[in-house]
């Protein structure tokens, strides 16, 4: 995992008893880019109890379904 990633995940870990004021509401995650980095991304915030509703990616591709979203 690169070390900017290790650090949001430290980051979420540490506000992990108070909650984000954006996050009062709905307000669905979605992820631009579809590749590795982006999946890290949506593993990292899932574990951390941030659902990802999807990704948006420019290149169509021959399995629509990533991840189950």
């Amino acid at each position: 995992m690169t070390a900017w990633l290790e650090q949001l995940l430290s980051a979420t870990q540490e506000r992990k008893t108070q909650k984000a004021p954006w996050l009062d509401g709905f307000c669905p995650i979605f992820i631009y880019g579809a590749g590795t980095m982006a999946q890290d991304i949506q593993r990292v915030l899932t574990d951390n109890g941030l659902p990802v509703h999807g990704f948006i990616d420019h290149m169509e591709r021959t399995k629509p379904i990533l991840n189950g979203l």
